[in-house]
């Protein structure tokens, strides 16, 4: 979203623009900017359409009118998402708020209280808390490495004492509940495209096991570009 909030206008240094609306803009007052408008957005030859677009487009037999045009659809394409996206923004950043403390770098200093475990991800009676606010103590007195969030909480779940016990897990299984949900419904829209290219209509009785194969043969080739 970032990407669309520059003026296209030339006189500006589009950097410093930048620079001055992360500076002055918090996420909440991002997402209430009007993408609708004119003087929001890139000019085409300045707009950052990727660089697979790029390529793909200098090596295409195609006019310089041609081009513009190409560019100009796919700029409409690409506002018509952000426009969607910040309508679900709002709702998607509610949810980060709740969970951005579990974050190895926040975590290790954030004040631990009651507040840090919010309803409905932890269990709200008395002994659960105090529970909790022992162990996330216990931990931020701990000289740990930091690593991504998920890394960081399943070793801490997989930690034993002396004695063999897992003595974070009261905390740990809740954490990597919450850090298992989606955001978004991105990931799942992304599996039905996929579902929609892989089961035509000669292959629309594939059972599940075939399925998953054809997906993991799919990610490997196209996505990832792994030779299979």
């Amino acid at each position: 979203m970032i990407l669309f909030i520059f003026t296209s206008s030339s006189k500006y240094n589009k950097t410093k623009t930048y620079l001055g609306i992360l500076k002055h803009h918090t996420a909440d007052s991002l997402a209430r900017i009007s993408l609708e408008t004119e003087f929001c957005l890139l000019d085409l030859d300045s707009m950052d359409f990727g660089s697979i677009f790029i390529e793909q487009l200098q090596k295409a037999n195609l006019s310089t009118e041609a081009k513009v045009q190409l560019k100009d659809r796919a700029m409409s394409f690409l506002l018509d998402l952000f426009i969607g996206f910040q309508k679900r923004f709002e709702g998607s950043f509610s949810m980060l708020r709740k969970i951005k403390n579990f974050s190895p770098s926040i975590f290790k200093d954030v004040k631990v209280t009651s507040q840090l475990f919010p309803q409905p991800f932890f269990p709200q009676d008395i002994k659960s808390l105090v529970e909790f606010e022992y162990i996330s103590k216990k931990i931020q007195s701990m000289d740990l490495q930091e690593a991504c969030s998920v890394c960081f909480w399943i070793s801490l779940h997989l930690h034993q004492d002396f004695f063999g016990t897992y003595i974070f897990r009261p905390l740990t299984t809740h954490v990597l509940k919450i850090l298992c949900l989606p955001i978004s419904n991105a990931e799942v829209e992304r599996v039905f495209t996929l579902v929609k290219i892989l089961k035509r209509l000669l292959s629309d009785k594939v059972n599940n096991l075939t399925l998953m194969h054809l997906f993991l043969h799919f990610l490997s080739v196209y996505m990832i570009g792994s030779k299979v």
